[in-house]
């Protein structure tokens, strides 16, 4: 967590909510804890991040914006 949260504090300011988690998360040697949205774009992804309306959808989203920057998207 705490590797997590400092790689927030040196990120570039203009980075997306997504590629910020999905970098984070690869920074802090974290693996997904839920199944990847398959048809979201990047809008609806950072709402996603932003409010999600549950841990699930919380986990999911996570876990996509890990797979897109693992994939380099």
């Amino acid at each position: 967590t705490l590797r997590h949260e400092l790689f927030h504090l040196a990120q570039p300011e203009d980075w997306s909510r997504w590629r910020a988690e999905g970098e984070a998360m690869k920074f802090s040697g974290e693996r997904p804890q839920g199944e990847p949205f398959e048809n979201v774009n990047e809008e609806e992804l950072d709402d996603l991040l932003a409010n999600p309306d549950s841990r699930e959808t919380l986990q999911r989203a996570v876990a996509t914006a890990y797979l897109w920057v693992v994939r380099g998207q």
